[in-house]
């Protein structure tokens, strides 16, 4: 190793291995109830691993408000390699980060040939407590993995621009790098669309390349950008439609243009402020309706006034106009203009942006000191201090990330009165089986906002679990009195009337979401449901067509719609439906029956499958702890299906004894039945 290359390989291992040893405890950390359900353990297209139905469904648009397909896969790639493991699925996170960290170091070095200075922001970058969202939330893939390609971008950018003396084909080359890790980057998280901005703002410095002599340079500058932007804008069209779609973006009638644009500006100071001194971090910060006044007009006066001092400082320090704006610039799509979520802040946010303000900051120092005695020693010592301080508060910020209990307590410690955090600690303790504890989080969520809608759902759900339907019911009709264009509302409310055999009213109230959205999937399905019920098959037949084509992950649509096919005797059709279900949910144990017996009770050949049948029937007894007499039944039907008369006989006979047991005669009658015939080396088949 040469002399003058040990300082970069010491940065890049200290870069890449401290940052792994600092998020190292992830690795035994659980998922949280916040994304991390949807976005992984249980959602049946992500957790079942890698398939073809899988793939194509990464690309649906409106799942969870984005479109994000890469993200999608790697999620799925992980639960392929390491199932539902917690701690493996963090850690990919980790590494993520660990080289980003590394890549902007190397890219900042390369432009600015300031090896300390890149170094020192590389690793407060790395190691800063607001990365800790980022890096060890499971549901913020997306953050690290569009961030890599961001660098890699940006990496491949600056070779393009270096080889613009040497030949086409070289400079060809990182051109097509950099535009084919933008696009896999907007694959992953849409944020990335800002990163054109960023490629111009680097020519500004620290590549200088506005300085040019020719109005042939000029040209080239704009032309090279425009495939960026064209990119940048897809996606930005992409991400409304997939927002919209999911119902992540909130109305104007909910949260008001004046809000947004109040939120925004306090917002940034706030921003600033955490990046300076980095306490009292939390997961949630809620959307105030009413900032006050003199607190807006302030951040108004701290961002003019920096803005104009940056851009008079131009001609001198290049990188104060460069940081602030890569700063605002990047955080300025997530800044609430398009409000999606309750949050009016989050530290994730800051992931990408934080490296403007780093930038700025590192560069600044460095000149105010310049003609210090001792300089080296006291900026190596100043840094010296900031690093450990990071470390440690995010070491200490990391430890709340264990689980969501820990997590959602913490930012109740910090703000009794926020409200998100409340329903999803009580979320949390009544995945526990502690109901009561987590009703009394629920109801103080909707004492302090009394307008959150999602609110109301949970503590209905716990209401129903206490077995106080009525009290449920009330709720969620409550709930549709402060948002009554709220279809998730109207269709729990009709599952709690159908429960009750209130079914007229639960249809009222699914064609009443239906009519809100056409596109809810599950309204579709509740109301398929409903119309079976009534003997109208062909009009279910169109629900669950309906909400299968919106939602095909749904193991319940197709099992519902497999049973209204088999009661008009289509039973190809059922049969598809059947195992559509239990593909999605392999030990569903009503599926496994259901599609069992019409192996082996078909009159068509080309139907009955008898030994097919014995293996699924088995699986559901098992699941039934063979005590569900109509499961043992399909399974003596199985054997005489495929031939084995005596398992048929001694099966039939084990119905019989449960069905007795159970005081069901009727089973018990049919299980006779059923021996006589089996004794008599004859199978069972349906209609014949």
């Amino acid at each position: 190793m040469n002399t003058d290359k040990k300082p970069f390989y010491l940065i890049v291992t200290l870069l890449a291995l401290g940052t792994v040893v600092i998020y190292w405890p992830v690795a035994g950390f659980d998922f949280i109830n916040f994304d991390d359900d949807i976005y992984v353990y249980r959602n049946s297209f992500i957790n079942g691993g890698f398939s073809g139905r899988a793939f194509a469904w990464c690309f649906q648009v409106g799942y969870a408000g984005y479109w994000q397909p890469l993200t999608w896969m790697s999620y799925m790639v992980d639960c392929q390699l390491f199932g539902l493991r917690a701690g493996a699925i963090h850690l990919e996170n980790v590494f993520f980060h660990a080289a980003n960290a590394t890549l902007l170091f190397l890219v900042l070095k390369r432009t600015t040939k300031a090896f300390w200075l890149s170094a020192l922001v590389a690793a407060l970058f790395a190691w800063h407590p607001l990365r800790v969202e980022s890096v060890a939330w499971v549901a913020e893939r997306k953050d690290v993995l569009s961030t890599f390609f961001w660098m890699l971008s940006l990496w491949a950018y600056v070779g393009y621009v270096e080889a613009l003396k040497a030949t086409a084909t070289v400079r060809h080359k990182f051109y097509a790098l950099a535009l084919v890790s933008f696009v896999l980057g907007l694959l992953s998280k849409p944020m990335i669309l800002t990163l054109p901005c960023a490629l111009v703002l680097l020519d500004y410095w620290p590549l200088a390349r506005f300085q040019l002599a020719t109005s042939r340079d000029w040209h080239r500058l704009i032309l090279e950008k425009v495939p960026f932007f064209a990119l940048a804008a897809g996606s930005a069209v992409m991400t409304t439609i997939a927002a919209d779609k999911g119902g992540a973006l909130a109305s104007t009638r909910f949260v008001r243009l004046s809000t947004r644009i109040e939120t925004a500006l306090v917002g940034y100071p706030s921003y600033l402020g955490k990046l300076l001194w980095p306490t009292r971090l939390s997961v949630i910060y809620p959307l105030a309706s009413q900032l006050p006044t003199l607190e807006i007009c302030l951040a108004a006066v701290l961002l003019a006034a920096v803005t104009i001092a940056a851009v008079r400082l131009r001609s001198t320090r290049p990188y104060i106009l460069v940081g602030w704006l890569w700063f605002l610039g990047i955080l300025f799509p997530v800044m609430g203009l398009m409000q999606a979520g309750g949050q009016s802040i989050a530290d994730r946010f800051t992931y990408v942006p934080s490296i403007g303000f780093f930038i700025l900051t590192c560069w600044m120092v460095n000149d105010l000191t310049r003609e210090w005695n001792d300089r080296p020693v006291f900026l190596s010592g100043l840094a010296g201090v900031i690093l450990a301080a990071c470390v440690l508060q995010t070491a200490h910020q990391l430890k709340y990330w264990r689980n969501s209990g820990t997590l959602f307590q913490h930012a109740l410690a910090l703000n009794p009165d926020n409200f998100l955090a409340h329903c999803s600690y009580g979320c949390y303790l009544r995945d526990l089986g502690q109901l009561e504890p987590a009703e009394a989080q629920c109801r103080r969520s909707l004492e302090v906002a009394p307008n959150y809608v999602m609110g109301y759902i949970y503590l209905a759900g716990i209401l129903e679990m206490e077995s106080r339907s009525d009290q449920a019911i009330s709720v969620l009709q409550a709930g549709l009195k402060v948002r009554p264009d709220f279809p998730d509302a109207r269709c729990e409310l009709a599952k709690l009337l159908f429960a009750r055999n209130l079914y007229q009213d639960a249809e009222a109230e699914l064609q009443e979401g239906l009519k809100l959205d056409p596109d809810d999937a599950q309204l579709h399905l509740y109301l398929g449901y409903e119309l079976a019920r009534q003997g109208n098959h062909s009009g279910a037949d169109e629900q669950f067509a309906a909400g299968i084509r919106l939602d095909p992950s749904d193991p319940a649509g197709h099992f519902q719609w497999a049973l209204n096919l088999a009661a008009q005797h289509k039973m190809p059709d059922a049969i598809v439906h059947y195992r559509a279900a239990l593909r999605l949910q392999p030990d569903l144990p009503n599926a496994l029956n259901n599609l069992a017996w019409l192996l082996s009770t078909s009159p068509d050949p080309n139907i009955r499958d008898g030994p097919e049948a014995v293996l699924l029937a088995k699986r559901a007894c098992i699941l039934t702890q063979t005590n569900d007499p109509v499961k043992i039944e399909t399974l003596a039907t199985a054997f005489a299906s495929a031939g084995d008369f005596g398992q048929a006989v001694k099966w039939a006979q084990t119905a019989t004894t449960v069905a007795l047991a159970h005081g069901q005669t009727n089973i018990a009658d049919q299980s006779m039945a059923l021996q006589k015939l089996f004794r008599s080396h004859k199978p069972y088949y349906e209609y014949q």
